[in-house]
C-alpha cells in the first residue's frame, strides 16, 4: 500500500508490519520513530519468530525481554 504523505500528519504501524519509504525528489523529511513495547507480552511470544523466548543474561536492556517479572491485568509500554 502507498500512503502519499500530507504535512502535519503520520503513520502508525505494527513493527512486524514489512514497512519502508521512498527516496524524497525535492525538500526535506524528519523521521519520529516511537518504538512501543510491553515486556509482559514479549516475554510470553517473541514478534519476530512468534516462539516463546529464551533468556539469557546480558549487559543491556536486553531488547525489551524481562526475567521473572509479570504483571497482572496490566498493559506497560515503554518509549524507548
Amino acid at each position: 500500500m502507498l500512503v502519499p504523505h500530507k504535512v502535519g500528519y503520520g503513520i502508525l504501524h505494527r513493527g512486524q508490519q514489512l514497512h519502508g519509504a521512498l527516496p524524497i525528489s525535492a525538500g526535506e523529511r524528519h523521521n519520529l520513530i516511537f518504538w512501543m513495547r510491553s515486556s509482559s507480552i514479549r516475554n510470553k511470544k517473541c514478534p519476530m519468530c512468534n516462539s516463546k523466548p529464551l533468556l539469557v543474561a546480558g549487559n543491556d536492556y536486553g531488547d525489551g525481554f524481562t526475567q521473572d517479572f509479570e504483571l497482572s491485568n496490566k498493559h506497560i509500554c515503554n518509549i524507548t
